[in-house]
């Protein structure tokens, strides 16, 4: 019986302590599982923060970035529009006709350096010369192209296209017309196009008050300029000259039947100036060199006598030639083209289209932007009426849960 005790004991404790040996091996086991776990799902932890980061930085942040630019660029062209209607005193009606327009032009091929904004912004200017809105309408597109030949902002080539459709009493429609005369002026002679709008700027009224076509005024500019003149000096001679020879004074009448030149028709209008040109030159032809100068003097003073000389007495084929010249159809497109190639002009192509587009995608997005503004501004509302002390305490509850947030990802 002893030993039987004795062997069941023996028993007992062996099995005991295989017992306690298997639940050593499992519970490490265990742990070593937890262990793995925790790395492998901790791993993975920091695999979806690394996914989380890259889908931030790669596509929601440029998403959100792009909305941002196109809702940026709506509300510029938005508030291009409110300041022209606060000019133009713009209806409702007239506004969405005018914002049309405007993304019209910033889309227009023949105008690549052009956005919408652009074309709102030259309308402002148009409006602010006293244009109507139909006007503005009509003469826009010769500011920019303007604005684009010359390389000169739109507020000034609104001055320069308003100044000389006022001064020669022509239409709003006629602004390419008189864009084209400063462009080809300027490329037929050694003037940039701001000069020979400064030539215009002295001589326009005298043509103007005598009805000489716009297009003879840009001749005669033009054959002056090219005599090493500036545009605006060109323009000074020229109404000197006018002024001199239209005066009727005794002298001047007397030397005019003594050339055998009539200035006037029947009707008392001014005569082409082409035929007046042809029978000055001619005239002019048969003198000697001293009555030359005592004619010249006498009908258009000392300080217009060169501009007599030089388009008067100059001869129809200079004329022809000249007039031929600055009547170049497109050459304002065409000086904007130019200033549009190689890359840097590429790239203001692509910028102003990129503009025109966002426009149009901020339009879309601005609804929902502005419920969320609005929301945004409740919230800030109600938190800026609560009591400092409470607005403290949810700062500081709000930097806390920042923390632990912050703790828990790294």
């Amino acid at each position: 019986m002893s030993t039987t005790v004795a062997e069941l004991n023996a028993v007992l404790t062996a099995d005991t302590a295989q017992f306690t040996a298997g639940m050593a091996a499992a519970t490490g086991a265990v742990s070593t599982f937890e262990k793995s776990a925790a790395a492998s799902f901790g791993g993975m932890e920091k695999q979806f923060v690394k996914v989380g980061t890259a889908m931030t930085r790669w596509v929601t942040g440029p998403i959100l970035l792009g909305a941002g630019f196109a809702i940026k660029a709506f509300a510029d062209f938005e508030r291009e529009l409110d300041v022209f209607q606060a000019v133009s005193g713009a209806t409702g009606t007239e506004m969405e006709r005018v914002g049309q327009l405007a993304k019209d032009l910033g889309a227009d091929l023949t105008l690549p350096s052009t956005s919408a904004s652009d074309a709102a912004a030259a309308m402002t200017e148009l409006a602010k010369a006293g244009f109507t809105v139909q006007q503005t309408m009509s003469a826009v597109k010769g500011v920019l192209q303007l604005s684009a030949a010359a390389q000169i902002d739109n507020a000034r080539a609104a001055q320069i296209v308003a100044g000389a459709l006022k001064t020669f009493n022509l239409q709003a429609s006629d602004s390419v017309r008189v864009v084209d005369l400063l462009a080809a002026t300027a490329n037929a002679t050694l003037a940039s196009i701001e000069d020979v709008a400064a030539g215009f700027q002295n001589a326009g009224g005298i043509f103007a008050s005598l009805k000489i076509p716009i297009e003879d005024a840009a001749a005669a500019l033009g054959i002056l300029i090219n005599t090493g003149v500036s545009g605006a000096e060109a323009g000074t001679r020229l109404k000197s000259m006018w002024t001199n020879i239209t005066s009727n004074t005794p002298e001047v009448a007397a030397k005019l039947k003594e050339l055998n030149v009539a200035l006037f028709d029947s009707q008392g209008a001014l005569r082409p100036m082409r035929d007046i040109i042809a029978d000055v030159s001619a005239a002019m032809a048969n003198l000697s060199d001293q009555e030359r100068i005592v004619a010249a003097q006498t009908l258009a003073g000392s300080y217009g006598q060169d501009a007599f000389n030089k388009v008067l007495a100059g001869g129809v084929a200079l004329w022809d030639d000249m007039k031929m010249k600055v009547m170049e159809a497109g050459a304002a497109q065409k000086m904007a083209e130019a200033q549009t190639q190689g890359l840097a002009g590429q790239m203001d192509a692509l910028w102003s289209s990129i503009q025109t587009l966002a426009i149009t995608v901020g339009q879309t997005l601005a609804p929902a932007f502005l419920t969320l503004v609005g929301a945004v501004q409740d919230a800030v509302n109600w938190f800026a009426s609560l009591d400092p002390i409470v607005r403290g305490v949810l700062l500081a509850l709000a930097g806390f849960t920042m923390i632990l947030n912050n703790a828990s990802v790294n």
